[in-house]
Order: structure tokens, then C-alpha cells, then sequence
């Protein structure tokens, strides 16, 4: 990937442009009348964000503690026995023919 101060500073740039935007539109469009109009519209913003933000908080801990012990490694592995013995019936199939 490129490691430039342009790309690193890039959502930076983007939030900045469309909160500009959305500033210039509300004024035009009279929504916003003063500064905590703007700010009122922001934590209205991110309360309806918040519960979606918690859960995508407690996906990366489980997936990084995931990757942090290798459990995905040992599953694969040793998970392998008991998930195709649970695919296949036991006993032999219809296609065999008994010996």
C-alpha cells in the first residue's frame, strides 16, 4: 500500500469536505441557524451511530484475540476429525458394496 501523507491523511480530507458541505447546505437551506444547530445535528448523528459502533467494537476484540492465540490455526487442524465425522453416517454407504 502507498504510505504517503496524502493517502494517510485522506478520511481527514473526505470528513472534512462533506462536513463543509452539509455546513453550507443547512445554512442555505435554513436548518442550520447557528453553531449549535450544527453540533446538535452531529450528536444526533452519532447517537444513531453508537449501538452499531459497540458491536464493531466487541467484532474486532473477539477477531483479534482470535488471531492472538492461533485458535483459528488449531481448528482447522484438529477441527477437521470431528467435523466429517458428523458429515458422513455412520456405518457403510448405499455405493459400497458389503465385503
Amino acid at each position: 500500500m502507498l504510505n504517503s501523507p496524502v493517502i494517510g491523511g485522506m478520511a481527514f480530507v473526505i470528513g472534512l469536505f462533506f462536513a463543509v458541505i452539509g455546513v453550507v447546505y443547512g445554512r442555505s437551506a435554513g436548518t442550520f441557524t447557528s453553531g449549535s444547530d450544527v453540533t446538535g445535528a452531529m450528536i444526533e448523528g452519532i447517537k444513531s451511530m453508537a449501538p452499531i459502533l459497540v458491536l464493531f467494537f466487541a467484532i474486532s476484540q473477539f477477531l483479534a484475540y482470535f488471531k492472538w492465540t492461533g485458535m483459528g490455526e488449531v481448528l482447522a487442524i484438529s477441527g477437521h476429525g470431528p467435523w466429517t465425522a458428523s458429515m458422513h453416517p455412520a456405518g457403510p454407504s448405499s455405493s459400497e458394496s458389503p465385503s
